[in-house]
């Protein structure tokens, strides 16, 4: 452990030798004070000097922040984006790589979604952590409506649960881009890390992407739970919604890939019971979610639930 932070230590020294007295500055840069133009000439030079520093201590010591588990996202002024720049998607690579190295700092991962394997063990699976964010970082990457060579970007983190941005909490930067830089804000992608979730629901064309997306968590959610004898028998009741009946029925045939696993059609030789409930939210959202029970008592299965919001405008 000595090891491994003394190693840290000298990571940050080495990467912010460079930086000179800027990186030990943020109140210029902080929303309270101005912006840190006058610092640092470079968007680089501002990301290393100041920016990475500045919310690797803030999610260190904040109270706010501290120990709680984040996705960093796209956002203008007050909304989520379902769409991120390539500048944004490289800054939040070296922030939640910078993060992931920081004690006490909990990022959601985020891998990319493979295709599935047949005849797998849920011991093979990469599991990543699926707690819910209770906070996001919000990075604000434009053009200035004054001037089209200059970049604003600025950093703020809301707080899922009391729908509010945490006070103290933000940084911001003005200059001019490089050729590179404004490129990639130019472009665009649909950000995969908030799939399935409320600002970026699934359509209601995907229901082989939501019968996947639920089974890969809730075959994760079951192996974390330690069910070592697995044998699932599936409630289908019928929904009156073609969407939740064939999604529905999609998660079985995924979860029947994994040897561990069995799916039993008589409810007598099972011992675990998956249902779902579907929930009308208004215009036009919805959220399926699928539970998991113990057919011995009803009881459902700690920290097995897992939804998806979808959206059939």
């Amino acid at each position: 452990m000595k090891w491994i932070k003394l190693y840290a230590t000298l990571l940050v020294l080495i990467t912010a030798g460079g930086c000179g007295i800027a990186g030990n500055d943020h109140t210029g840069s902080t929303f309270s004070g101005s912006s840190s133009e006058n610092h640092v000439h470079t968007f680089n030079d501002w990301v290393d000097c100041e920016l990475l520093p500045y919310v690797e201590d803030e999610m260190a010591r904040n109270t706010w922040l501290k120990g709680r588990p984040f996705k960093v996202v796209a956002m203008r002024d007050d909304e989520i984006l379902p769409e991120i720049s390539n500048l944004s998607a490289e800054l939040r690579k070296k922030i939640t790589d910078r993060l992931a190295m920081t004690w006490g700092v909990i990022p959601v991962w985020n891998p990319a979604r493979k295709p599935w394997k047949h005849h797998r063990n849920l011991a093979e699976l990469q599991c990543h952590d699926l707690k819910p964010a209770a906070v996001y970082i919000g990075l604000d990457c434009r053009r200035s409506p004054i001037n089209p060579e200059l970049l604003q970007v600025s950093v703020r983190a809301l707080d899922l649960q009391e729908k509010t941005w945490v006070p103290g909490f933000g940084i911001a930067w003005s200059g001019p881009g490089n050729p590179p830089e404004l490129a990639a804000l130019a472009v665009s992608n649909p950000d995969e890390h908030l799939l399935g979730l409320r600002p970026f629901p699934m359509n209601g064309d995907q229901a082989d992407l939501v019968a996947e997306y639920l089974a890969e968590n809730l075959s994760c959610l079951v192996r974390e739970s330690g069910e070592e004898d697995v044998r699932i028998y599936q409630h289908i009741t019928g929904s009156h919604n073609h969407f939740v009946d064939i999604s529905f029925r999609l998660v079985d045939n995924y979860l029947n890939k994994f040897r561990d696993v069995t799916i039993v059609e008589n409810p007598e030789i099972a011992n675990i019971l998956l249902k779902w409930e579907f929930f009308d939210l208004g215009n036009g959202l919805h959220q399926l979610w699928i539970q998991c029970t113990y057919l011995n008592d009803g009881k459902r299965i700690p920290g097995t639930d897992t939804g998806v919001y979808v959206n059939f405008k």
